[in-house]
């Protein structure tokens, strides 16, 4: 159970650490370094319970979401639609992901994340 402890605790005390800590680009590193920290040891740990795959596939549709995002936001700036079009669109490739590669986490969040879009656009409008 000490193990389970060690991070929620170390993070809490991180944090009122970093309220008092006077030079802003010491704060910046420091939380870096146990940015880099955390992801090494979730890294290791994903690797060693061998659900690293699923790891991989989630942190990659999440950076391709939002590069796609981030670019409709560069060149479309001010337009809803665009962002509505790139959701809808990220949203189908998981869904076909998920089918053609037998991944029910990529069918399901692709699902949701699509009946959510829609839902929102459908009660705004």
């Amino acid at each position: 159970i000490r193990k389970f402890l060690f991070f929620p605790i170390f993070s809490i005390v991180l944090l009122i650490v970093f309220q008092f800590i006077p030079f802003t680009w010491l704060s910046i590193a420091i939380g870096g370094m146990v940015g880099l920290i955390f992801a090494y040891y979730g890294i290791r740990l994903a690797m060693k319970k061998n659900f690293g795959a699923p790891l991989l596939h989630v942190s990659g549709a999440l950076l391709l979401l939002s590069a796609s995002v981030q670019i409709a936001t560069t060149y479309f700036s001010g337009s809803n639609l665009a962002i509505f079009v790139v959701l809808c669109m990220n949203c189908a490739f998981w869904i076909a992901l998920g089918i053609w590669q037998k991944l029910i986490y990529f069918t399901i969040a692709g699902g949701l994340g699509l009946a959510i879009v829609l839902g929102y656009t459908f009660l705004i409008m």
